[in-house]
């Protein structure tokens, strides 16, 4: 995998000395008005008017009758999903973020039933389980769109959708969907289409438009990138054409599962966009249209034309978009000059690396196309070399300039003598980890600067692995001395995964070298666990008398409210502000519930769920939780938060996100990006897409020992559907 950056969002927690990271709850409140507009015009009909509490502290729910015109206060900075129920009737949940006075319209929308018989397509095939429309249009100006469940009956299905023109995607669980253009729907009065017969398996389906947004003809092609399966057939191999129908829909049915890419034509116009995931017999829809644009192109010139052996350079643009799941590769001529053709606009990585070992990048930049239709990749190359030591002694390794996972990374190899010698893409600092080939070493990480060359002569680099040794016993929550526990030991100047350094005697004594520096040491045993120590060792140190004594993990339990499809299974996260530790992950139970077993001494936890169908969930509790944590997924449309300048960076980035208060790592928003199948880099901004509407913060912090203290933060609401623009704070 090609990694653009290197966050530095290795998860952490709460401590006993943690600085609050929670938002304080604000007493003070706003007034709202909420006024309720029926669809077709008619009478109000009884009901209620019905407001639940959608923030990081949900369950509050507020009923009121349903009046034309309603006010009422509500605590500032609270976030509300808000519908009608009334008989007969429908509401598209309205988003309500109590930020100041203000009045919000609720349409009240008269149901029609639509009937939608159906055959199957053999004896064999079992009915659909689950059913639901998918609904847009319009009503006397009104846009209406939304999601509602249908029931089975007889051969058919029954959907009771807005009365208005629609156009309508009937879902049925294992099969294609079925689409209906332009239905007129009327209140008490049933709809019923003709007959189809059902097409078993999974599907994608998705719109094409014009630059302009509107549907638009285009031939629709669906490339295999990857298969999850592998079946002797030679349609396998072909890849799937449809044409676009009404309002510029395409679907393609019977797909087998894997990983596709989705290209469009027409006109001399193309769009493409990937990887696009299939499961066995689900749907997947694309996350956005595919719009046509002209094919551009792309002009690179490579300085020195070879690589400094004389092998030639390889050149690999990777789409920034989300819309291009392959990536194009080129090698570069002996003069130095390509020309890459046929591109979709959009933004792209350019990596330029080692013919011999692509996993070698000497240089990565983001290029927009056709803003920019030349670029220049000039290296200073630089010839380095040096020698390993611990102490005295020679030590054969791996040193890798710019660091195991960084974006621009040489690796060059030292012998049993420790000498090494290569070429490096410039002079001056450089990030470097040097992995001893000799086992059970950790990886250790150093700053050096590497001179700009002289003459002949390459510039000279030592590397010197400093050792000290920790030493200390592990008890038992009773104090008594625990043998065969494990300790762990995470150098904080270089936050990665711990590492077991040594495993206690019968004495619960241990003894554990470590690198100079700020190192976290923690013990486990069974189901207990010590809360971190922090020790600062100097080199060559041996420190004595740590004591880690274990006590219970503790346990957060939860469960992810209103997910469609209950029955799958959910990824959580559970992220806790901690130095040197990664998120611990899970997936929910079939009835989306979640647990977690948490390290002693963490007092607040955010539990962030990716569901398959709506926005990311996101709620947070402290530690020990007195409840259960019910996170809601919401219905309301989600919206995009786009970080400026984001993917320009190129070293780690000390930055916390909050929603509502909820602090959790920026790496689950990427993390989520993907999961939806989109890119999160665009135009050389992060793009987050179908987050939940309301108050998005980006924080800096540092640490001070074991607490996370906050820094500047950058702020904004997120509106339903809508866009919200964040700058990363400075540190």
């Amino acid at each position: 995998m090609l990694r653009r950056n290197r966050l530095r969002v290795a998860s952490m927690a709460c401590s006993l000395f943690l600085l609050p990271l929670f938002a304080a709850a604000s007493v003070a409140s706003v007034k709202v008005e909420i006024r309720v507009v029926v669809y077709p015009p008619g009478a109000l009909p009884r009901g209620e008017l019905v407001l639940r509490r959608i923030d990081a502290t949900p369950g509050e729910t507020r009923r009121l009758p349903l009046l034309p015109s309603s006010s009422l206060d509500l605590p500032r900075g609270s976030s509300w999903e808000v519908e009608g129920e009334a008989m007969g009737f429908w509401t598209p949940p309205k988003f309500l973020f109590a930020g100041e006075t203000q009045t919000l319209t609720l349409s009240l929308w008269q149901l029609a039933p639509l009937k939608f018989p159906y055959s199957l397509p053999s004896e064999g095939v079992a009915n659909p389980s689950e059913a639901w429309a998918s609904f847009s249009g319009q009503e006397q100006g009104a846009q209406i769109s939304g999601d509602i469940p249908c029931k089975s009956q007889e051969a058919a299905f029954v959907c009771n959708l807005p009365a208005a023109r629609l156009d309508v995607l009937v879902h049925l669980r294992g099969f294609a969907s079925e689409p209906f253009w332009d239905l007129e729907l009327a209140p008490n009065r049933t709809l019923s289409v003709p007959r189809r017969t059902l097409r078993p398996g999974a599907s994608v389906v998705g719109f094409v438009t014009d630059e302009r947004g509107s549907p638009t003809r285009a031939q629709v092609e669906l490339k295999p990138l990857e298969r999850a399966e592998s079946i002797g057939s030679s349609k396998l191999e072909k890849w799937q054409k449809v044409f676009t129908g009404p309002k510029g829909f395409f679907q393609f049915s019977s797909v087998l599962p894997g990983v596709y890419r989705v290209e469009a034509h027409g006109k001399g116009l193309q769009a493409s966009l990937g990887p696009v995931t299939v499961e066995r017999n689900k749907e997947t829809a694309l996350s956005r249209p595919l719009t046509l644009a002209p094919p551009a192109s792309l002009e690179v010139t490579v300085l020195p034309p070879t690589m400094p052996q004389g092998n030639p350079w390889k050149l690999i643009m990777v789409s920034s978009e989300g819309s291009d799941g392959a990536f194009k590769e080129q090698t570069v001529p002996p003069h130095g000059h390509l020309r890459i053709e046929a591109l979709a606009p959009g933004s792209y990585a350019i990596l330029l690396v080692s013919s011999q070992n692509d996993r070698e990048v000497w240089a990565q930049r983001v290029v927009s196309v056709p803003e920019q239709s030349l670029t220049l990749l000039d290296l200073p190359v630089v010839r380095v070399a040096g020698r390993v030591k611990e102490g005295d002694n020679p030590v054969p390794a791996l040193v890798a300039f710019g660091g195991m996972s960084g974006p621009v990374k040489v690796v060059l190899e030292a012998n049993d003598e420790g000498y090494f010698e290569g070429f490096l893409p410039r002079p001056g600092s450089w990030h470097v980890a040097v992995a001893p080939k000799r086992q059970n070493r950790m990886v250790w990480d150093t700053e050096v600067d590497v001179a700009p060359q002289r003459g002949k002569n390459p510039s000279w680099v030592d590397l010197s692995l400093q050792s000290s040794r920790v030493s200390g016993w592990v008890r038992d929550p009773h104090g008594s001395p625990q043998g065969g526990a494990v300790v762990e030991v995470s150098p904080l100047e270089h936050p990665g995964m711990p590492y077991p350094g040594a495993r206690t005697a019968e004495d619960g004594r241990f003894s554990a070298s470590a690198p100079p520096g700020r190192v976290l040491l923690r013990a486990r045993y069974q189901r207990w666990a010590s809360p971190p120590v922090e020790v600062t060792l100097k080199a060559e140190e041996a420190l004595q008398g740590v004591e880690l004594v274990l006590a219970e993990q503790n346990v957060v339990e939860g469960q992810i409210v209103g997910t469609a499809g209950s029955t799958q299974a959910i990824p959580v996260d559970a992220h806790v502000l901690w130095p040197a530790a990664s998120p611990p992950r899970g997936r929910t139970d079939n009835q989306s519930r979640f647990r977690f077993v948490l390290d002693p001494g963490m007092r607040s936890v955010t539990v962030v769920a990716f569901p398959r169908l709506g926005n990311l969930a996101i709620g947070c509790t402290e530690i020990p939780a007195s409840a259960s944590l019910q996170i809601p997924v919401s219905s309301v449309p989600g919206g995009t938060v786009e970080v400026l300048d984001g993917a320009k960076v190129t070293g780690w980035v000390d930055v916390v996100a909050r929603y509502h208060g909820c602090p959790f790592f920026l790496s689950a928003l990427h993390d989520w990006a993907r999961y939806v199948g989109t890119n999160p880099i665009r135009g050389g901004n992060w793009v987050f897409p179908q987050l939940p509407p309301g108050v998005w913060e980006l924080c800096s912090y540092r640490w001070s020992g074991l607490a996370a203290v906050l820094g500047p933060c950058h702020a904004g609401v997120l509106p339903p559907g809508g866009t919200l623009l964040l700058k990363l704070p400075n540190p």
